[in-house]
This record gives structure tokens, C-alpha cells and sequence, in this order.
């Protein structure tokens, strides 16, 4: 099993264990089996990083949507900490979004879901009725596979057991790939999510190998490492896309780090590599010794700020602290996400 896999199976099971909390009336009127479409972008969904670009966060990988009102106890005393408990255990291998449905505007709603502390992680907010999750109730959720395809809904409390098990599942999926797949497919993906992308990458020399074979079903099987390794490229590219994005959400440490992580990660690719070389001038090019100076001084000022926006939440003092911050850094991709910050931070 991959020790990701493995990770995450310790950890579901260890929630398992966990007593349940009080339920609420389960809630299924999404039909399993549906198709998710999130908007690729979004000024309204709310990420730590300020990413507009929300397919990024999103791309492949199981999305759990949970439905809540801030003025319901069982959801902001159970449903809500839950989902960010399971946010956190899964990383990045899991998104959730939840989306609020009192009919807050998305500043309150922000302010006071900082006010609790739950803004410090990777889970996505949103005040907007997203098509195909409301179930009618809350607390509710709807879970999808790393194809978008709902395989699960239900309430967070009562159906908790069963979602825990179907997210370990669509995990499995995200860093193996499908069961039916053929075995290269399945090392292709557990090559990529162990960080050897050059081997996750060499799909297509597999797929050769299948032609060139002839025998029995390795035309069709050709066929399909030839979509996976399609795929396999794709989710490549979309991590590249997402650490430039992060530059413009005032974001470049983060983004850094991920140009860093990308490019050790693929030092078995050629040289001339395209994907490598784009992982290799984004490392370079970002950095307060590069000609991004003035924006990369600016975003270590706001990690900071964001920081305390997280830990304790809204005030007055912060609000101000940032909008300084947007004035003595006019006109850098962190001074705009500064005074979007302001906003929450303002009582």
C-alpha cells in the first residue's frame, strides 16, 4: 500500500474510533452518480492563498462538500471542526469546500468563521449556492471522486462512519488510480505521489511496449496508459500553474516552496524537458534577490499578518496593520490581497 494511502487509512481509522456526536436527520438528495462542475474560477470561494484559479485546488482530486449554517450548533459545534479534522489529516489529497447557507454575505460570513479560528488551513469557503450540493439540509455533504462523479451523500454526524470509509477510497483512487486500470497505470500514479516523476512521466514508453507486444487486449490497454499518461502530465502541469497562480494571490513564499519541491522532484527528467525547465525557471525567478524584489518583501509581510488573521482572528489593530501594508506596497500582488484581508480583519 502506498504509505500515503497508508497515512490516511491510520488516521481514518483512528477517527473511527472517535465517539460519535449527536446526529441530525440524514439528508441524500443528491443523486450519487452525478457529475460535480465547480467554477474554474471564483472571486467568491475563499482560500488561505487568494487563488482565483479554482480548478487548481481542485484538479483530480476528491472534492467533499459540506453544506452548514453558522447559526445551527450541530453544525458549528460538530459538522464543520469534523470536516476541518479530516481537511487536515488528508492534505492535499482531499479537497473541502463548505459552503455556508444561513444567506450571509461572504465578508461576515469570513469574519466570523475567523473569528473561530478555522481559516488556517487548506479547506476552500464559500457563501455561493454551488450547483448539484445542496441536499436541502444542514449539516449535509456530497462527496465526489477525483473525476468530479458524486459517490456519496448524507449528513456529516449520522453518516460519519460511511464517509470516512468512501473518502479512504477515493484517496486510494487519486494516488493509484482506478482498480481497473492496467498495473503501469497503477505505478505510473504511485510513482507521482511518491515525488519520481520521472517514472510517473515514462507512461508513454509503456505504452509503446504494449503496441510493439501485440498480444491479447495490449492494444486497448495501450490506449488507456496512453489517456493516463495524458492525465499523469496534466496533473504535473497543474501543480506548475498553481505555484505561478499563488504569486498572484501575494502568495510567493508559498509559491517558492513549490517551485523548489517541483524541481527537485524532477532531476530525472532531461534537461530540456519542458515541464522541468518550467519548474526550474520558476525556482530561479522567484526569490527577494531577484528582479521581484519589492513583491516578495511584500508577501513575507503579509504571511505574517495572515498568520495572526488566523491564529486570533479579526481586530481592529490588524485591519489597519494591513491596509499600511497595501499603502507602503502599492501596486504588488500582495498590497491587493491585503486590503481583501483588511476586510475580514475589520469588526
Amino acid at each position: 500500500m502506498d504509505s500515503g494511502i497508508a497515512r490516511v487509512a491510520l488516521g481514518i481509522g483512528l477517527l473511527l474510533l472517535a465517539p460519535a456526536p449527536a446526529t441530525h436527520a440524514t439528508a441524500d438528495d443528491v443523486r450519487v452518480g452525478s457529475l460535480l462542475v465547480l467554477p474554474s474560477q471564483s472571486k467568491t470561494i475563499y482560500n488561505a492563498w487568494g487563488v482565483k484559479a479554482i480548478y487548481l485546488l481542485t484538479e483530480r482530486r476528491p472534492l467533499l462538500v459540506v453544506s452548514w449554517r453558522l447559526d445551527e450548533a450541530a453544525s458549528v459545534e460538530q459538522a464543520v471542526p469534523a470536516a476541518l479534522e479530516l481537511q487536515e489529516l488528508c492534505g492535499e489529497d482531499l479537497a473541502v469546500v463548505f459552503v455556508e447557507r444561513s444567506g450571509l454575505d461572504d465578508l461576515e460570513m469570513l469574519r466570523r468563521v475567523a473569528d473561530r479560528h478555522w481559516l488556517c488551513g487548506l479547506a476552500l469557503w464559500t457563501s455561493d449556492d454551488l450547483p448539484g450540493t445542496d441536499t436541502g439540509k444542514t449539516p449535509s455533504f456530497v462527496l465526489a471522486a477525483p473525476d468530479k462523479r458524486v459517490v456519496l451523500t448524507g449528513d456529516p454526524l449520522a453518516d460519519r462512519d460511511a464517509l470516512l470509509a468512501r473518502v479512504a477510497e477515493v484517496i486510494a483512487v487519486r494516488r493509484e488510480g482506478a482498480a481497473d486500470l492496467p498495473d503501469e497505470a497503477h505505478e505510473a500514479w504511485s510513482a507521482l505521489h511518491a515525488g519520481r516523476y520521472d517514472q510517473a512521466l515514462a507512461l508513454p514508453a509503456a505504452s509503446a511496449k504494449r503496441r510493439k507486444r501485440g498480444g491479447p487486449g495490449d492494444a486497448a490497454a495501450a490506449a488507456i496508459l496512453d489517456e493516463q499518461a495524458r492525465l499523469l502530465e496534466a496533473d504535473v502541469s497543474n501543480q506548475l500553474s498553481l505555484a505561478n497562480e499563488l504569486t498572484f494571490g501575494g502568495a510567493m513564499s508559498e509559491a517558492g516552496g513549490r517551485y523548489e519541491l517541483l524541481s527537485r522532484r524532477m532531476k530525472g527528467l532531461p534537461n530540456d524537458d519542458p515541464l522541468r525547465e518550467q519548474a526550474d525557471s520558476g525556482r530561479l525567478s522567484i526569490g527577494c534577490s531577484t528582479e521581484s524584489v519589492a513583491e516578495c518583501k511584500a508577501s513575507e509581510k503579509l504571511l505574517v499578518l495572515r498568520i495572526q488573521l488566523c491564529a486570533k482572528g479579526p481586530s481592529a489593530k490588524l485591519a489597519e496593520a494591513l491596509k499600511r501594508l497595501a499603502a507602503d506596497h502599492a501596486g504588488t500582488h500582495a498590497a491587493e490581497r491585503a486590503l481583501f484581508l483588511a476586510q475580514i480583519a475589520a469588526r
